[in-house]
């Protein structure tokens, strides 16, 4: 699922594009960018419902949607009912939709979550092609510009979790979060040549704050999977 040790890739003169237009999450089919985010905000109404049902509701649910007509409301069955809910049924459904547009596929899986704990600690890059993350409520996914990152880093995996995040990403300071409700599409080493220049990234650490997240992840349907029913 993940990898540090890689061969160190020729620098490329951008790793990020933070765009303030859904148009602009095109910009992930470029070959400098391994991180796109669709600047964006809640609604206050929306955001402060969220944050209540973050903070309440034990919540998980994985869906398959067609691409041009999503019905996310799979997703959000079992939340409170209301007009906060058909909001971000809404919400979830066009991005479901944008981000099968940018991939050009016709289904994606889809899975909304409430986290309580750290999902991955350690820093690290995925192998899968282009992965969307949205935090609707809580701390953002955390993630490292290439310009930040020692890539070809050997894996360790009885190296104690903040040993491994300093060899990869030795100045801290440099990390960075995706903030509530902003889209991220994450280039992983899956995508057509990028291999060992998936973005770094690692889930928020909630855990010993004793926070909470609502999160959406989307990947492009597996080829082979069966539908759900």
């Amino acid at each position: 699922m993940t990898a540090l040790h890689l061969p160190s890739p020729a620098p490329l003169r951008s790793s990020a594009r933070l765009v303030d237009d859904p148009d602009g999450l095109d910009a992930i089919h470029r070959p400098e960018v391994n991180l796109c985010v669709w600047r964006r905000r809640l609604d206050p109404a929306l955001a402060a419902w969220l944050a209540r049902v973050r903070d309440t509701v034990d919540h998980t649910a994985d869906v398959t949607l067609d691409g041009l007509f999503p019905d996310a409301r799979a997703l959000v069955t079992g939340l409170p009912a209301g007009p906060e809910r058909d909001a971000l049924q809404r919400d979830l459904e066009a991005v479901a939709r944008r981000y099968a547009r940018v991939m050009g596929v016709a289904r994606v899986d889809a899975s909304l979550a409430s986290v309580a704990r750290d999902m991955c600690r350690k820093f690290h890059a995925d192998y899968v092609g282009v992965r969307l993350l949205c935090t609707y409520s809580g701390p953002g996914t955390e993630w490292v510009a290439d310009e930040d990152v020692r890539r070809g880093v050997a894996a360790d995996p009885a190296q104690p979790v903040a040993e491994a995040n300093r060899a990869l990403v030795p100045d801290l300071s440099r990390v960075r979060s995706l903030g509530e409700g902003e889209v991220g599409l994450l280039k992983g080493h899956a995508y057509p040549g990028n291999e060992g220049r998936g973005v770094v990234h690692r889930s928020a650490p909630i855990e010993a704050a004793g926070l909470r997240r609502l999160v959406l992840k989307i990947d492009v349907r597996r080829p082979g999977a069966h539908d759900d029913h």
